[in-house]
This record gives structure tokens, sequence and C-alpha cells, in this order.
């Protein structure tokens, strides 16, 4: 009966008690190991598409003079632009992890919400940069580092179609001919810009309409003023 009421008994009364609690802890939980994986991923992406016989520093080997220089600064723009994707994504999780602890959000049924709002807040700043990845590798004529790649397939076939919308089309770049092939691709890489800010900001006004509208849902359902 003492194992029966350590093991069943208490932590269902608790549960009882404080579901909301509960469900917070384990959310944040979630979210801390997200946010560490995210920046291990991230990290061992941008190292190891650097390295091996397939690696972009392999690939430099094989480029003259002016097209390894543009390479060179084309690697430390989109590497950055990489790099800076993978910290931010993290650092949303680390940020949203700690307001489970912090945040009072009304009991279990309200965490989903807030949970459509934090997938939207990380998968938006995937388009951004993508689309500044392709920018720069546009302006300069070279093959972009793009580990965001990985991510985007990682993301499911929607998050890959969303990458390569920006990503494939840049390795048209290096097959530029005339000045009238350069302007053109130019343009794009402008347009390609604007959609992918847009596309972002789309990704995060529609998740949270999605989230609110649960919200407004629930606060129907429980009777309960949605503002006080």
């Amino acid at each position: 009966m003492g194992l029966y009421s350590k093991l069943i008994a208490k932590p269902l009364d608790s549960l009882d008690q404080q579901t909301g609690k509960i469900f917070k802890n384990l959310f944040y939980f979630v979210f801390k190991i997200a946010s560490l994986g995210i920046a291990i991923y991230g990290a061992y992406l941008l190292v190891s598409g650097l390295l091996g016989k397939t690696g972009y520093l392999t690939m430099l080997k094989s480029l003259d003079s002016f097209d390894l220089v543009r390479s060179i600064i084309c690697l430390i723009f989109t590497f950055t632009i990489s790099a800076g994707m993978f910290f931010s994504i993290s650092a949303i999780f680390w940020k949203r992890a700690n307001d489970f602890k912090t945040r009072e959000f009304g009991g279990a049924v309200f965490l989903f919400p807030r949970f459509i709002k934090i997938l939207g807040e990380a998968i938006a700043v995937i388009p951004v940069s993508a689309a500044l990845i392709s920018f720069f590798a546009i302006i300069l004529s070279a093959i972009p580092y793009a580990p965001i790649e990985s991510l985007g397939n990682l993301a499911g076939s929607i998050g890959s179609t969303m990458v390569n919308e920006f990503i494939g089309n840049t390795f048209a770049a290096v097959f530029i001919e005339t000045a009238s092939d350069y302007f053109q691709l130019l343009t794009d890489g402008f347009i390609g810009l604007i959609t992918g800010f847009f596309m972002s900001i789309g990704v995060l006004f529609g998740t949270y309409i999605i989230a609110e509208l649960f919200e407004i849902v629930i606060y129907f359902l429980i009777r309960k003023p949605l503002y006080n």
C-alpha cells in the first residue's frame, strides 16, 4: 500500500491539483533540450559542411583566383547568416522555455496555443535567413555556403521547399556570362529578399492567428471574459 501511495496515488493527486504547473515544467524541459539540440546540431552542420571531399573548402581549391576571392567573401557572409539563424532559433527556444517558468498561462489547455506561437517564431527565422543567403550569393556570383538546407530538410517537405525556393536558384549565379544576366539575377535576388521577409512575417502572423483563434474558442467554451 505504501508503494501504491507513493507511485500512483500521490502523483495522480498532484496532477489533479496542479495540471498546468506539471505541463509547464514539461514544456520547460522540452524547449530547453530543443534549444541545446538546435545549437549543437547547428554547430555540427556549420563545421561538417566545410570539411570532407565534398565540403565547401575542398570546392574552393578548384577555383581560379577571381572566383576564389568572390567565394571566400560569400563564405564569410553566408556562414555568418547561417550561424545567426541557428543561434536565433536556439535563443527563441531558450527564452520561451524560461517563460513557462515565469508566466502564468491558466491551465494545460492554454499551453497548446503557446506552443503553436513558439513554433511559428522559430520557423519564421528560416525564410528570411534563406533569402539573405541567396541575396549575397547572387551579388557575389558565387555558390553560397548553406547548411540551412539540412535544417529545411529536417523540417519536412514544406521546410525543404521553402528553403530551396531561395537557395536552389542561386547556383545559377556561377554561370553568369553577361552583364544582362547579372542584372536579371540581381533583380530576382531583390525580389527574393522581399519575398523572404514577407514570408517570415506571414509565418509569424499565421501561427499567431491560429493560436489566438484557439484561445478565443477556449474562452468562449469556459465562458470567461477574453480581456479583463
